[in-house]
């Protein structure tokens, strides 16, 4: 079962708010219909009793002011006067003074035995005036009585006891209670269904209202409360109106400030982790996949350690975590036989009560300037290498050259063509330089239509003069008969083109051929610089066109190249906007296919008008 399932149970097996509510309320009800129908009852019972004492009281007074007959010597004519104005319900006793004889008793009721003992009678000797069971409770164990002293003309005294038969008086209490519980039930019914209808109409309220708080937890904030229910209602429809618009305009913005982050930390150069004081990663970008070596998914809420496996990557964030101020570091990364230089800058993270919630790192990658820093230095020592050796060269033999005067014609002859060699090394390397220089500066050169066919025959011929066809490899040129139009700088492309050659038949045997190979195809003239040379090793062709890199640097030396001919190659490529790839299997030559835009009279005439 999901969670939502169970949450679903739990609501429809949980009593509603307003049923709660209902329930109290309708308990309420019944408790103050019982409570005030209680009240009523004992007040009217209070009542009864009290009015049945007051009057019983005044039939005794009016029984001892008839008059009584001449006989004052016999009671017997006071009770039966006292009959005459007593109903049937009415019990009549005649006692003697000291309460311990019933002279005369009622003749159609029961014995009065151990009249003294009678509460009335005993407060009727002290008080000469004496009541008894004048509520409802009393009156269940003993008639209501009154008790009274007088005393007749011959000074002596009795006490008159008149008792009331209270089942008259119950019932009238009785027939009142029903009719208390009947209207109070009736007034309950009437106030339980008056509170039911009232608790649909707010349900239904709230109900819409809920509606409505459910559909914006579901991030849909379009729908609105309605109006025209109870001024509360409405109320809370306009604050939840109120609060969907704030909603959604700081959401809209959160997605603003998250797409905005999304594009810092994407344009970034520099990796990026951050994490929180549990050691979870909250944040982390994508430059970390290249820096790291693997690709990096979802890893945000996981455990540094367990994503970062460097461990000095994970131990500066966590001593920043724990010292809590900013350190820095450099740190070598080692793998696949490549090392990887980063410079580590770290931070805490300051929460908004000024304590530190997590650290940050920045790895800012060192490679490209370490990889500069190593090439500037193979530079200066193959610039001091090449220029010392035929400096060296040519001073030695020139001393030799001062100090024999006597020296042979034939051996002088060849002394000199060894300082015109190297000379000739010397311009080349200054050449190349200068070339590599001028490209760097991208300063505007003349870009006028230029055949590159005649430029390709042009090499090739002037290379295969340098040296007798014996002594190189053989130069070969397929291609179309007419003239190939490219838009370039005529001395740069005839350099980058010589260079290509020339690379061939330094790397070339002797018995070897270059061959190369000019076609049109789609707007673009590729020319192919194919040798069956020495080749070059995989793992080198991706680095053959940096500036002053040899795959071979003794042979280099020995043949005399600086590591600038491809680099210049790829540079006057790229300012021709061209492009240059590279093809090569070690011990069975070598492709390089450089492609070049074709010169038209359209593209010709829209760049003269810009």
């Amino acid at each position: 079962m999901s969670a939502t399932d169970s949450n679903t149970d739990s609501e429809n097996n949980t009593p509603g708010f307003f049923w709660q509510l209902y329930s109290i309320y309708a308990l309420l009800i019944l408790i103050g219909v019982s409570f005030f129908g209680y009240l009523l009852y004992e007040r009217f019972s209070n009542d009864l009793f009290l009015n049945l004492k007051t009057h019983m009281d005044e039939q005794s007074s009016n029984i001892l002011s008839l008059e009584t007959p001449p006989n004052t010597e016999n009671p017997l004519q006071l009770i039966q006067n006292t009959y005459v104005s007593m109903s049937k319900e009415t019990r009549v006793d005649l006692i003697s003074a000291d309460g311990t004889t019933v002279i005369l008793q009622d003749p159609i009721s029961s014995p009065l035995e151990s009249p003294q003992s009678l509460p009335d009678v005993i407060s009727c000797l002290k008080n000469s005036v004496g009541f008894s069971s004048f509520n409802r409770a009393a009156a269940q164990e003993r008639q209501p009585a009154i008790s009274r002293v007088f005393t007749l003309d011959n000074n002596q005294k009795y006490i008159l006891r008149i008792a009331r038969n209270p089942a008259s008086i119950n019932a009238q209490i009785d027939s009142v209670l029903e009719s208390v519980i009947m209207l109070g039930s009736i007034a309950a019914l009437i106030a339980m269904v008056m509170g039911h209808l009232l608790y649909r109409r707010i349900n239904r309220q709230f109900h819409l209202l809920t509606q409505v708080a459910v559909a914006y937890t579901e991030g849909d904030f379009s729908i609105r409360a309605p109006k025209g229910m109870d001024k509360e209602g409405d109320l809370l429809g306009n604050a939840l109106n109120k609060l969907a618009d704030e909603l959604q305009m700081q959401i809209s913005e959160m997605h603003l400030e998250h797409n905005r982050l999304r594009v810092i930390l994407g344009g970034m150069r520099d990796g990026l982790i951050a994490i929180d004081d549990q050691e979870r990663i909250v944040l982390i970008n994508s430059v970390i996949s290249r820096i790291m070596g693997f690709e990096i998914r979802e890893v945000r809420g996981q455990y540094i350690r367990d994503v970062i496996h460097e461990s000095a990557i994970v131990e500066l964030l966590l001593s920043t975590l724990r010292m809590q101020h900013a350190m820095e570091s450099e740190i070598e990364l080692s793998s696949n036989n490549s090392t990887t230089y980063l410079k580590a800058y770290t931070s805490p993270l300051i929460d908004a009560d000024h304590g530190v919630s997590g650290s940050l790192i920045v790895l800012h990658d060192l490679t490209g300037n370490r990889l500069l820093e190593s090439m500037r230095r193979d530079f200066v020592a193959n610039v001091s290498h090449e220029l010392k050796t035929p400096i060296t060269a040519i001073r030695g033999i020139a001393e030799t050259l001062y100090d024999d005067e006597e020296m042979k014609p034939e051996i002088r002859q060849r002394f000199l063509g060894k300082i015109t060699d190297q000379s000739h090394r010397l311009s080349t390397l200054v050449s190349d330089l200068l070339a590599l220089a001028r490209l760097d500066e991208r300063d505007s050169t003349t870009i006028e239509p230029i055949d590159l066919r005649e430029i390709i025959l042009e090499r090739i011929n002037s290379l295969s003069k340098v040296s007798s066809p014996d002594s190189q490899a053989s130069l070969h040129y397929h291609g179309p008969e007419h003239p190939v139009f490219v838009m370039g700088d005529d001395e740069e492309l005839r350099q980058a083109i010589g260079n290509l050659i020339d690379n061939g038949l330094k790397y070339t045997q002797i018995d070897g051929n270059i061959n190369t190979h000019l076609s049109v195809e789609d707007g673009t003239a590729i020319v192919l610089v194919k040798d069956d040379g020495i080749g070059i090793p995989e793992e080198f062709l991706g680095r053959i066109f940096e500036r002053f890199f040899r795959v071979d640097k003794a042979r280099s030396r020995e043949i005399g190249g600086t590591g600038l001919g491809l680099a210049i190659v790829k540079h006057v490529c790229l300012k021709q906007m061209g492009s240059i790839e590279v093809e090569s299997q070690e011990g069975k030559g070598t492709t390089f296919r450089v492609k070049l835009p074709i010169f038209n009279e359209r593209s010709s005439s829209e760049s003269h008008t810009e």
